[in-house]
């Protein structure tokens, strides 16, 4: 083996093996609650307003994030889901009043399943060990001790149901807006909302994860993919009551 072999196995294990930062547990994080306004929805539905609550069982959300630096071919991307979103919609009869507030628990993210890394047209069978580092680390650079969900809130601005949502997310107590088309499909009982959107680490102010003094390297961009399913809250019933854990781990 010669010596730039041997160099660039060192680098790829240095990256694989990082020691990871301890995953926060759930106990100690500053709130369990995912941050839905529940008695703005509770108004809406006294209010006659058709109030739907997010089905986390069918809902996913898909996080793509690339590698970048002089050793990107050393690493891989990686796929993250969410499978536990929380939160509510309320369709109003002006649709300018119409509002989403969504919560994604990032503490339950999941990385790297095989089934997800293939929806992103990506080989499966990653190690488990390959998994653990970049977890760990995720949880680091999204500060997920002080701050365990990602909060979205979205509207329709002009109260065009076919223009894309003016939509505000936060992380890590940065929130950042957005411009979102979205791909409706509403009957009385059930909606479904599916979408694709790409942001950069430097919209909430995070620093990618970086490796062996920057050679490899988490990409600037984060491309996520969405299908929401809502199902309607019946009249009369207290938003509180429909709400339900907010993680489901899906095998």
């Amino acid at each position: 083996m010669t010596a730039r072999a041997a160099f660039a196995l060192l680098l790829a294990g240095l990256v694989a093996c990082t020691q990871p930062v301890t995953v926060p547990d759930s106990a100690t994080v500053a709130s369990t609650e995912p941050p839905v306004d529940l008695a703005l929805f509770e108004a809406a539905l006294l209010d006659g307003d058709a109030v739907y609550r997010v089905a986390a069982a069918e809902s996913l959300v898909l996080i793509r994030v690339g590698r970048a630096g002089p050793l990107k071919n050393l690493g891989h991307d990686h796929v993250i889901a969410s499978e536990g979103v929380a939160g509510f919609v309320r369709v109003a009869a002006a649709r300018e009043d119409s509002i989403a507030q969504l919560a994604v628990p990032l503490l339950d993210l999941v990385v790297d399943r095989d089934a997800y890394r293939a929806r992103a047209g990506l080989e499966g069978g990653v190690p488990a060990d390959a998994v653990a580092g970049p977890t760990a680390n995720m949880h680091k650079v999204l500060a997920s001790k002080d701050h365990p969900f990602a909060a979205i809130a979205a509207r329709f601005d002009d109260g065009d149901p076919t223009a894309p949502l003016a939509v505000r997310i936060e992380v890590a107590g940065t929130a950042a807006d957005f411009r979102v088309p979205v791909d409706w499909e509403m009957r009385a009982d059930r909606m479904t909302a599916s979408g694709r959107l790409t942001v950069e680490h430097a919209d909430f102010g995070l620093e990618p994860f970086s490796a062996a003094g920057g050679l490899l390297r988490v990409a600037p961009q984060i491309e996520l993919e969405f299908d929401i399913v809502a199902v309607r809250v019946p009249p009369g019933t207290p938003i509180a009551a429909t709400t339900t854990s907010h993680h489901r781990p899906r095998g």
